[in-house]
């Protein structure tokens, strides 16, 4: 057998010590193993959830808090800035309006 040349004595030796060793043996479960996991999923009872799931934590609780609370200051401010620019309606024109309609 010849070896390649950056391949030395030393690489030689554990090489055909590795070679020595039995191949590992596929591992297998113990007997009835799927049948008890069955069983014992079968087993556990589902625990109701009082809370919905973003609750139980509060920070998320809290973000949401934040969240309505920014929504709500930006429609009130947009509320605000569009009844401002606006000019209220002169008598000439809700008279035309009624009128009309």
């Amino acid at each position: 057998m010849s070896l390649p040349p950056s391949f030395s004595e030393d690489d030689a030796a554990w090489t055909a010590l590795l070679r020595t060793l039995p191949s590992p043996s596929h591992a297998e479960p113990r007997p009835y193993f799927f049948t008890r996991l069955q069983a014992r999923l079968d087993a556990q009872q589902p625990q109701p959830a009082a809370l919905p799931t973003w609750l139980r934590r509060p920070v998320y609780a809290l973000l949401l808090g934040a969240l309505v609370l920014a929504l709500n200051a930006d429609t009130a401010l947009h509320y605000v800035r569009q009844h401002r620019v606006t000019a209220p309606l002169a008598i000439d024109d809700y008279n035309s309006y009624a009128a009309a309609y």
